[in-house]
């Protein structure tokens, strides 16, 4: 994901609620919700960090797991 460095609007990025996971799918609603469109470079390259040990990616996936679930009161 890339966005420019201030979107109009007022809407400055991730809400600090998702601590785990969703907080880009959140983002992207809320830029569609404001009329805006996403685009797709299918020349992009994006690096992500590779976990070193697999407990770390088990944790990683929990992470995930939890963004995916309904958002805590």
């Amino acid at each position: 994901m890339a966005f420019r460095n201030r979107v109009p609007g007022g809407d400055r990025g991730f809400d600090p609620q998702y601590r785990a996971a969703g907080d880009d799918v959140d983002v992207c609603w809320r830029l569609r919700a404001r009329g805006w469109r996403l685009g797709f470079s299918p020349g992009a390259v994006v690096w992500h960090h590779r976990r070193g040990r697999i407990r770390d990616y088990f944790n990683q996936q929990r992470g995930y797991g939890k963004g995916r679930g309904a958002p805590r009161a």
